[in-house]
């Protein structure tokens, strides 16, 4: 996928956003926005329209991962930008969707193209693009706009690297781990 998103220009430092619930494809998105050198946006899905709106005008994301069941969330909080604004590119996460044979024509029409067609258009002897410097950025996080607007907060990779070793350590985390977290 790294190299997909590579092959569709996404540059250094670009923000890709993810609005999908806890699927396998999710995971594996957490290291192939990185591995391109791309900003990774994790978005809640249980924020409103206008909310998502705010977030994606903010981080400037240039693609969307978007869950099929949250579709009809994006293209919405899409539908509220200010006009003449560009938005992302939407790709499409529908495994149960292509399992179950029901893709539906009007939906997808919106998309760039779905998760697993993107996928397949990878190198497999694709070099992920590595980080200038430890501080680069690697995610962008918001607040949970209590107050008010969302504020965005951005992770370096070794503030990313510093905040898993600490989990490992507070959490105590056994040898062989019973739950995967994924958070």
């Amino acid at each position: 996928m790294a190299s997909s998103l590579t092959s569709l220009d996404i540059q250094r430092g670009q923000v890709v956003s993810v609005v999908t619930l806890n699927v396998p494809s999710t995971y594996e998105i957490q290291f192939d926005v990185p591995m391109s050198g791309a900003v990774l946006n994790n978005i809640n899905t249980r924020l409103d329209a206008h909310t998502l709106s705010i977030l994606l005008q903010h981080s400037e994301s240039k693609f969307v991962f978007v869950d099929h069941h949250s579709s009809s969330l994006v293209l919405k909080a899409i539908s509220l930008f200010p006009r003449n604004t560009k938005h992302p590119q939407l790709i499409l996460i529908d495994d149960e969707m292509v399992s179950s044979g029901s893709k539906s024509t009007s939906l997808t029409s919106h998309f760039l193209d779905h998760y697993k067609g993107i996928l397949e258009n990878g190198d497999p002897k694709f070099k992920w693009v590595r980080p200038k410097s430890e501080w680069n950025p690697m995610v962008l996080n918001h607040t949970s706009c209590i107050t008010s607007c969302p504020k965005g907060v951005s992770l370096s990779h070794k503030a990313i690297f510093i905040k898993t070793i600490d989990a490992l350590v507070d959490w105590s985390v056994p040898n062989q781990p019973v739950y995967l977290w994924t958070l």
